[in-house]
């Protein structure tokens, strides 16, 4: 009797665990299809001591989805974000400046990159390659505009390498 009883208790107990298993399966391959679709980016924190995550494609791809937060404001860096929404306020956290809307939506953020942390040929090479519209001569100094999917970007350079970095807010009112 105690044999039937433990092969019983057995066999029930790897049949529970055979779909308890299949079940936990099929929901994370749910989570990461949903995942894949919807990148996403966090940074928490001063940009001015590298800056260099803009070259990260996670970075980049979230940016393609509106979907970067940076010290607790998601940005949403569309033209049509900023037009409509008006009334917008600077407000700094950290080395940041971010444009945000009475509602508390973020539509810019403007940061430092340290000089150094990343070329000019690396964004190339992440970004491409783009006309230089700095109203200089273009060696000490070069701005470079981006439009990934509709989000818009202003990048600033100083001799050869980024200083500074801007996500929407309709370039932050063209600064």
């Amino acid at each position: 009797m105690k044999k039937t009883f433990k092969v019983l208790s057995s066999g029930a107990l790897a049949f529970g665990m055979i779909f308890s298993t299949t079940a936990i399966s099929a929901n994370l391959t749910g989570n990461e299809a949903e995942a894949a679709t919807e990148p996403w980016y966090k940074y928490t924190g001063n940009t001015g001591h590298d800056g260099s995550f803009i070259l990260d494609q996670t970075f980049l791809n979230a940016v393609t989805y509106s979907n970067v937060t940076i010290n607790g404001y998601r940005i949403y860096g569309s033209y049509d974000d900023f037009m409509n929404h008006q009334n917008t306020t600077m407000m700094n956290v950290y080395d940041q400046n971010i444009m945000k809307f009475a509602n508390g939506k973020a539509v810019g953020v403007k940061f430092p990159v340290k000089k150094g942390a990343v070329s000019k040929q690396q964004l190339f090479d992440v970004y491409g390659k783009t006309k230089n519209v700095a109203p200089s001569d273009g060696v000490s100094s070069a701005v470079y505009f981006y439009n990934v999917a509709d989000q818009r970007i202003k990048v600033s350079m100083t001799d050869g390498y980024v200083t500074q970095y801007q996500l929407g807010g309709d370039i932050m009112i063209h600064n």
